[in-house]
């Protein structure tokens, strides 16, 4: 039985890794916003905005790296000070795409 499992979840795992869009997203802010260097970053969907998927602290001007499945999505990001930023991801394109976002963090 254990066995089956195992070789279950790995062919499981390898079919989601084979359909999943990889992005990569640069985090900046503001002037102001810049004062504070941590941010806090969300992937959600797009229909289900309080269900997380990601949550990744990002320095200002940092990266974050993601996997999702072909699917409309938000990436959030918000600060100590109240600045916030948000970007619709379009990932429903073929699954070896991998996408460049830049999201700036305002007041």
């Amino acid at each position: 039985m254990n066995k089956l499992f195992l070789v279950f979840t790995f062919i499981f795992t390898m079919n989601l890794s084979a359909n999943s869009v990889t992005m990569n997203a640069k985090v900046t802010a503001s002037k102001k916003c810049s004062k504070e260097t941590e941010m806090v970053a969300f992937v959600h969907y797009a229909d289900k905005p309080n269900e997380y998927l990601y949550q990744v602290e990002v320095p200002v001007n940092g990266n974050v790296e993601f996997a999702v499945l072909p699917g409309l999505y938000e990436l959030e990001a918000v600060n100590k000070i109240g600045c916030f930023g948000k970007l619709s991801i379009d990932a429903r394109e073929p699954a070896s795409a991998k996408k460049e976002l830049n999201l700036e963090i305002k007041e």
